[in-house]
Formats: C-alpha cells, structure tokens, sequence
C-alpha cells in the first residue's frame, strides 16, 4: 500500500460504510469521521485521508489491498502498533478493515486479515485489537469465530443531553458516604 493510493481507497471506505451505517464504531465519532451513530461528516474523506497517511507512516508493513486483476482495489486493512517502553504492553490495533461488497464471500477479507495478523506475529506482537460498530453483528460473528473476544461496550453522550441528577441512588446498607470536599484552582 502506498501513499498515492490512498484516495482510492478513501473511496473504498466511504462508500462500504455509507452504504451500511453498522459499521460506524466509536472510533469513527471520535475522529471526526462520523458525527454520530447515524450521520456522517461532510468532511468525513478529509479525515480518512489523515488517518490513512498517519497510519501508513508509523506501520506501513502492516498494511495491505487487494486488487483485481484489472489493478482496481477490492478491500484493504489499515494496522498500527502502540509502541511501549515494555514488550509484554504493546498491542496491535486493526484500524480500517474493508471489502467492496461485491467482492465479498471470495476470501479476501480472510486473505487481508492473515496477512495482518502474520506481520504482527513477525514483530513479535502478542495481542490486536479490533473495534466495530455496536449493531455490526456479522463482523462480531466473524471476529469471535477466529478467536477475537469482546472485551469492554463503549457508551456516548453529548454532554448538553446528560442529567446525571437522573441517576438512581443504590445505596446498600451499613454504607457511610463521606461528604466530598472541592477544590480551587488558582
């Protein structure tokens, strides 16, 4: 994968998720991509093509597309590495995982997510990460299969939207709530 193709495949993506709003994970909200769960940023090619660039730069060996023979892109995956002072705490994430619809069901997305995985392997990274959108079942289905877990939900809200004087006290008995102190900064 290089740089130049990176419209491409921004065209790739957008359309894939577009089409199919499943997909939108919280990651997507948090870039800039989304502006929430169901609408997208007119500017959403903009911070693809950002994302895509930094990516490409910090791991490009994990990166791939397929292409027809025709030279014309049919999927791709986008990973990075969190690099930590400790070997045993770095993590792989897979960042953007997608295959054209009409190219699906042919082993691509299988042939791409080996590919990823193997280089993580030859860096010696022990644990991926993979986020997805929250109503993306078919995904979850296919990621649990070849042994993906999931391993926390991620909630949001927009801070004007929130009534945290709703929350419901659960107080058990013999418990004692000392009275909070707040403090100034100067």
């Amino acid at each position: 994968m290089r740089a130049y193709d990176i419209p491409a495949l921004v065209s790739i993506i957008d359309r894939v998720v577009t089409e199919t709003p499943a997909y939108l994970s919280h990651g997507d909200m948090q870039t800039g991509i989304a502006l929430h769960r169901e609408q997208f940023n007119p500017q959403r090619g903009d911070y693809w093509r950002g994302h895509m660039l930094v990516t490409l730069g910090t791991y490009p060996q994990g990166n791939f597309v397929a292409q027809r023979e025709d030279g014309a892109f049919a999927g791709f995956i986008l990973t990075s590495v969190q690099r930590i002072s400790d070997p045993y705490l770095e993590f792989g994430v897979l960042e953007d995982f997608c295959v054209l619809p009409e190219h699906r069901g042919l082993g691509i997305g299988q042939r791409l997510l080996m590919l990823a995985i193997t280089q993580l392997k030859i860096d010696r990274i022990q644990r991926v990460f993979f986020e997805s959108g929250v109503q993306n079942a078919l995904v979850h289905e296919r990621m649990q299969e070849i042994g993906f877990q999931p391993v926390s939900v991620t909630f949001m809200a927009h801070t004007e939207t929130l009534s945290v004087g709703k929350w419901k006290h659960r107080r058990k008995s013999g418990t004692h709530l000392e009275r909070m102190k707040g403090t100034t900064r100067s």
